[in-house]
């Protein structure tokens, strides 16, 4: 098989030339559906059913994160224990 730049670059050109087309064919394609609106058709989302709010549970889970701020805010205040060098 013998070097031949010009046949190479013929078919770089011709190959590019061909992938060119068909982008813009597709780009023609989406763009023409987007125009009718036929591409980005969704049903609108019935949301009939209402959440109900646990009120027990809300209150337990408010007590929690109290007990725990007031238990981080008692570890900040105190000294951390001093432990002594085991290798002294």
């Amino acid at each position: 098989m013998l070097v031949n730049p010009d046949r190479d670059w013929a078919i770089s050109l011709s190959i590019f030339t061909v992938f060119l087309f068909f982008i813009l064919l597709w780009s023609g394609y989406v763009f023409l559906q987007v125009q009718k609106g036929e591409l980005f058709i969704t049903e609108p989302v019935k949301n009939t059913s209402k959440t109900t709010l646990d009120q027990k549970l809300l209150n337990t889970t408010i007590l929690f994160y109290r007990d725990k701020a007031l238990r981080y805010d008692t570890l900040q205040k105190t000294k951390p224990p001093s432990y002594t060098d085991p290798s002294k």
